[in-house]
């Protein structure tokens, strides 16, 4: 590649990484740099040498400049792309493309134009929830003053009129989580089910904002069919359909392995942060529960934490029918998915992501003030509680707490 001069645009986290790594390049010289607030950026410029720029006209008009290397928000970056463009630059993004209304209707033509030429094609499907899934959100639904009746073909607007139906309430985030639990995974596949998320009966990913080997081999579909009587280098090279299947396996799981890698990544960094909260009271939001505890958002969603099961106040606690809330058999205390709880930050580690927190405060009451109204957050069994407030004060590790109590609340 031959050697040309470039200006980084968005000097946020990505930025200033991209700008850090194209020091080391010999074939990208950074001459400039520019951000929606310069006037926080200028010791970092001053540092590598560069030029701050206070607008992205000022980094266009700059004949010196060959090309853009966009690191900002992905909402701004189409018409950067065709200001750059125009401006006669060479245009590279650190981060994709936004998913817009007319890239969804490209998607969509792509598979139909496949379908109609009788041509190989990988579809991204999303099936319909599962049956079974969907009984616990019938209960659910029924407990916030909605329906989701028996017996019907469900469809997309079954669900968004229950979401609706809880905007704004206390019950918001766990009849989403509910809702989120009982749709079937997104998955590549050569047989075309439709995308019941969407209300689509055809789609594939075509537009690749994040260079996906699905887009590639539509893209190659496409040439084969643009292409007829011949054998173009760029096509599927005469694969047909059943050939594509192992394909679709392979990414639809290595899409899975990246999306749990990059949440371990997460969970190690968070970890991290919070290293210098152990020993302290935070405040968070239950973000899931099972049957040895809950898992509890901090620090508005920067780090997710466990919250075991004993030391919350002595009780039984059984999961509810929703599978979304641990409910004590005697002392009415409940505990759900996006009940506020303090919590104390008993163990932190790093190494593996782990933070390990003790019962405070919070939660709400098993019951409900009525049928249709918006759940409220009390503040649940108080006798219990407080002696609770005391007992997490007088921990010192993760595993506090009666031996016998831990084997009766978290069996």
């Amino acid at each position: 590649l031959p050697m040309f001069t470039a200006a980084v645009v968005g000097l946020g986290w990505w930025g200033r990484n991209l700008v850090n790594t194209l020091e080391q390049s010999d074939k990208v010289n950074v001459l400039a740099v520019t951000s929606g607030h310069p006037v926080n950026h200028q010791d970092f410029a001053d540092e590598k040498g560069v030029t701050l720029a206070t607008t992205y006209d000022e980094i266009l008009e700059n004949q010196d400049i060959d090309a853009v290397l966009l690191a900002t928000p992905h909402t701004q970056h189409e018409q950067q792309v065709l200001d750059a463009v125009n401006a006669g630059k060479q245009v590279f993004c650190e981060k994709p493309l936004s998913l817009t209304k007319a890239s969804a209707e490209r998607m969509v033509a792509a598979a139909e134009a496949l379908i109609k030429a009788q041509r190989p094609c990988v579809f991204r499907v999303h099936d319909q929830p599962d049956p079974e899934k969907t009984e616990g959100l019938r209960d659910l639904a029924d407990e916030v003053g909605t329906r989701l009746a028996r017996g019907q073909v469900l469809r997309p607007y079954h669900f968004n009129a229950i979401l609706a139906h809880v905007r704004d309430s206390a019950d918001e985030k766990i009849v989403n989580e509910a809702v989120l639990r009982s749709q079937a995974k997104a998955v590549y596949s050569i047989d075309n089910l439709g995308h019941f998320g969407l209300a689509l009966r055809h789609y594939a990913h075509f537009t690749s904002p994040i260079r996906r080997y699905a887009d590639l081999l539509v893209h190659r579909a496409l040439v084969d069919m643009l292409s007829p009587g011949s054998a173009p280098r760029d096509g599927l090279g005469g694969r047909q359909a059943f050939d594509l299947v192992d394909d679709c396996t392979h990414i639809s799981e290595t899409e899975g392995r990246a999306a749990a890698a990059e949440r371990r990544t997460i969970d190690r960094f968070a970890a991290a942060l919070f290293a210098g909260q152990q020993g302290k009271v935070v405040k968070g939001v239950v973000a899931g529960v099972t049957g040895a505890g809950a898992f509890v958002s901090l620090g508005d969603g920067a780090a997710d934490g466990f919250l075991p099961a004993r030391t919350l106040p002595d009780d039984y606690y059984t999961l509810d029918k929703s599978g979304m809330r641990m409910v004590g058999r005697h002392n009415g205390m409940a505990l759900g998915i996006g009940d506020a709880v303090d919590v104390l930050v008993v163990d932190v580690t790093p190494v593996n992501g782990g933070i390990m927190l003790s019962y405070v405060d919070g939660g709400g009451t098993a019951k409900r003030s009525g049928r249709g109204k918006p759940r409220k957050a009390t503040a649940g069994a108080g006798k219990a509680k407080r002696g609770a407030k005391a007992k997490a004060r007088g921990k010192t590790g993760a595993r506090g707490g009666k031996k016998s109590g831990k084997t009766r609340r978290s069996r």
